[in-house]
């Protein structure tokens, strides 16, 4: 399963230039309004034919202006939902509402409804074997559903890659989302304690206990770490309620924009990285090669930090056409 897009399209004084090859089954257009995400959406789906591209679903070219090749948009057994209304003029009115019946535009809905949805949006991903491209503002529904991610900037593509490499990268969060900057950690339910409403998640960074998730022991998911939830200590530290202690390696002290210190950590070979204020880097005396503990209160990981991931043979497994939310 693939998709590959090269196009280059006008709108007014508005240029748009997007190239990106993306392999995953949910490839999440991520950044600010106006940075080209719609417009290229619009492109994939038919509604606008691009100046010059092309664009391919797996064996099946979709546009290619070189050679004159336009599928039209119901051709192409592509799903689109709109974030306004939208209708086929060749459709009637019962087929329209027919058509994207099982849809719903998340970006108007409040968080109680997303969370009814986002289930079966993973489990589209996971089960029905089909392409899905994903617009949102949301960097938790990005976190949670992507496989890959494709960050937009003034009409250009920034940064393409997989939840883990892109999501964790500074440079790119930055100019959308500096309080939310973070990691994504690969763990897997490894344990429940119901007494305490909890579940236990492995990763290489180490044990992880979180508020109880409705997932079977070996389920793969993926934790949010974000860097303003992440305390450290130079000592392993004692009589604490926090329930996460990782044990890591400063690897890096990067100044932010706010004034604040970004402190990169190795934990275990998985990059953790936490905000604190320059006293407190001063005061503990932090340095690259130094030895610390990473401290993450539990309630830190909460729906907007966890989310099921696709499974290593979910993830090979692919065909068919493209919908979009």
């Amino acid at each position: 399963m693939s998709l590959a897009v090269d196009v280059t399209h006008r709108f007014g004084s508005f240029l748009l230039e997007a190239r990106f090859v993306s392999d995953g089954r949910l490839t999440a257009f991520f950044g600010r309004s106006g940075s080209g995400k719609t417009s290229l959406i619009n492109i994939i789906a038919g509604v606008v034919r691009p100046d010059r591209g092309r664009i391919v679903l797996d064996d099946t070219t979709l546009v290619d202006t070189d050679r004159g090749v336009f599928v039209a948009k119901y051709r192409r057994r592509v799903g689109y939902v709109f974030q306004e209304g939208r209708l086929f003029p060749h459709l009637t009115v019962r087929q329209n509402l027919l058509f994207g019946r099982w849809f719903t535009p998340l970006a108007s809905l409040d968080d109680s409804r997303k969370d009814e949805i986002l289930p079966f949006i993973e489990r589209l991903r996971d089960e029905a074997r089909v392409p899905i491209v994903y617009v949102s503002h949301s960097l938790p529904e990005v976190a949670r559903l992507a496989t890959t991610v494709v960050v937009f900037q003034d009409g250009r593509i920034m940064a393409t890659g997989s939840p883990t490499d892109v999501l964790g990268r500074a440079d790119v969060l930055a100019p959308y989302v500096l309080s939310e900057a973070g990691v994504l950690i690969e763990a897997t339910v490894c344990g429940h304690d119901r007494a305490f409403g909890l579940t236990a998640l492995q990763s290489r960074a180490g044990l992880f206990q979180a508020p109880h998730l409705d997932l079977p022991i070996g389920t793969p998911v993926r934790i949010r770490v974000r860097a303003r939830d992440v305390m450290i200590a130079t000592a392993r530290p004692d009589g604490l309620s926090a329930l996460n202690v990782l044990s890591g390696v400063v690897r890096a002290l990067d100044a932010t924009a706010d004034g604040l210190v970004e402190v990169g950590l190795d934990c275990g070979g998985v990059r953790l990285a936490a905000r604190l204020t320059r006293k407190s880097i001063a005061t503990l005396r932090l340095e690259p090669g130094r030895e610390v503990y990473a401290v993450i209160k539990s309630v830190a990981l909460d729906r907007d930090t966890l989310g099921r991931a696709p499974t290593p043979i979910e993830r090979a497994s692919a065909d068919a056409s493209t919908t979009q939310s």
